[in-house]
Order: structure tokens, then sequence, then C-alpha cells
């Protein structure tokens, strides 16, 4: 590795990001990367790096996002998706679904914890519940079923 003359000047070592791949036969493949900034005044081709520790953010400077650009996010609509943006403005084609209200979330919940004790007369599965309930919100099978795990997790969490 070539030293630059920033890094000779401050006597400081700096080195660059590494991913390392560790595979082992008995392990699956996992990737490690450590945190690192640039250091802009390097001179070399390469360019130094140093770790660095998170950014710390102004409060005043969130207090003034959140008074101008930030309003409308500090007090959303009920009901509405809540965006801070396209996730990949470079990709004009993904278009995600919008996210649930919590309101709504927990309408689904709790017409599936209905379904499911209607279901133990009318022997309703629970994949009929999930179904019926992803056609009456438009929603797919996956998400009612994400929805429902959450909602039972967060019930628990409450209870404890």
């Amino acid at each position: 590795m070539q030293i630059s003359a920033s890094t000779r000047a401050t006597g400081k070592s700096l080195r660059p990001t590494r991913f390392i791949l560790c595979c082992n036969y008995n392990q699956a493949r996992t990737f490690v990367q450590s945190s690192v900034l640039r250091d802009e005044s390097a001179s070399s081709e390469e360019g130094a790096f140093k770790k660095g520790k998170p950014a710390k953010v102004d409060p005043q400077a969130v207090e003034g996002w959140f008074r101008g650009e930030g309003l409308p996010y500090l007090n959303p609509t009920p009901g509405k998706p809540n965006w801070l943006g396209e996730p990949y403005p470079d990709n004009p084609t993904f278009k995600p679904p919008p996210p649930l209200s919590d309101v709504v979330k927990t309408s689904i919940y709790d017409r599936y914890l209905k379904s499911l004790q209607l279901a133990a007369s009318n022997s309703e599965s629970h994949n009929q519940t999930v179904r019926t309930l992803s056609e009456q919100f438009g929603v797919s099978i996956a998400r009612i079923e994400a929805i429902v795990r959450l909602k039972n997790y967060e019930r628990q969490y409450q209870k404890d």
C-alpha cells in the first residue's frame, strides 16, 4: 500500500475500505464492512480513508427542517401514505405499494381475529381467512400474513 504525502505529514496510518469474505465449509458466507470516511485532503489516486464515527446532527437543524420542508411529515394525514420521496428516483418503473397506516393494519388484524373465532364453527382455515382479507383490502396475501404476525408480536409485547 502506498503512503500519501498527507499521511506522512500527519503521521497517521489511514486504511482503505475493506470487504472481507469469510468462507468456511461449516458456515454460511458472511460479509463484513467497517465504517470508514474518505480523507478529502489526500493526494493519492486511491485516496486515504480513516475510521469514522456517526455524524452528529444539530438539533436546531432538525427543528428547522420540521418547520419548513418536513412539516407535512410531522403531522401526517391519517389513513394516507407518508412518503419522504421516491425510493429509487433513477428507476421510474419501480412502483412500490404505499405503506398502510396503523389504523388499517389494526382493522385487518381485528377482522382476522373475528374470522378465526367464526372459523371454529365454520371450519374456515387460516389460509381462507387471509385470502378473504387480501381480497377485501386489495393487499397481497404475504402482506396480510406479515401484518397479522407483527400485530401478534405487538400484542404479546404489550402484555409483557
